[in-house]
């Protein structure tokens, strides 16, 4: 942030906070599953360059 007035962890759209536009977004079990998905995915496509 360029301002000590603005607060960590908050999302800000034209200078102002506001909500998030997608609730999806703040869905920690679903980011879990995204992170474990992509770390499969990854590891499968590391091993074809063994």
């Amino acid at each position: 942030a360029v301002s000590d007035d603005v607060v960590s962890g908050k999302y800000y759209s034209d200078c102002r906070e506001t909500e998030l536009a997608n609730p999806h977004a703040n869905n920690s079990e679903q980011a879990r599953e995204w992170w474990e998905y992509s770390e499969k995915i990854l590891a499968e496509k590391i091993k074809q360059w063994d």
